[in-house]
């Protein structure tokens, strides 16, 4: 991490991996992170210190069910996520635990979206997977698109734009 006034590094963690694309989330204190291909797959850190602090201060590290391309979703204190496998997965923020895993099919390399107490993701076969946060799995709906969706959707007032591989 680095301080974006002056460019100088404030601390690092040693957490391999390579070509990631979801980005960096904070809540409960921590910085939630994943790598992509190989290393930790997902970690927390408590953004203090200098230098390494790989040893000293990552709290958690979590492998299973973590996707190389879409990033997560930090909500009440859960960290929802799709993989590419169709797995979508919730974890507890502050110590890394699977809360719930369901397999619902498809592959998952836009990053999901909430609103209204609701997590929407969205697969490369035009599916929308909807679902109820919280730390019971509850299906709400699944929508079809006519083509599929790779590009994350995004909000704006009361609409959400979704940008598929045709439209």
């Amino acid at each position: 991490i680095y301080d974006p006034a002056t460019g100088k590094e404030l601390w690092r963690v040693r957490c391999g991996g390579m070509n990631v694309a979801a980005r960096p989330l904070y809540g409960n204190g921590l910085v939630y992170m994943t790598t992509a291909d190989g290393g930790f797959r997902m970690f927390a850190a408590k953004p203090e210190g200098n230098g390494d602090i790989t040893e000293t201060h990552v709290a958690w590290k979590q492998g299973k069910g973590i996707p190389k391309y879409a990033s997560q979703i930090f909500l009440d204190g859960l960290l929802y996520m799709g993989s590419e496998g169709g797995v979508l997965t919730c974890i507890d923020g502050m110590n890394g635990e699977v809360i719930w895993q369901e397999r619902v099919g498809g592959v998952f390399t836009a990053s999901p979206l909430v609103a209204g107490g609701r997590v929407y993701f969205f697969s490369e076969d035009g599916a929308t997977t909807v679902i109820q946060a919280g730390r019971k799995f509850e299906l709400v709906a699944t929508n079809k698109l006519s083509d599929g969706c790779m590009a994350s959707p995004a909000v704006t007032g009361d609409a959400l734009l979704i940008r598929t591989t045709k439209n």
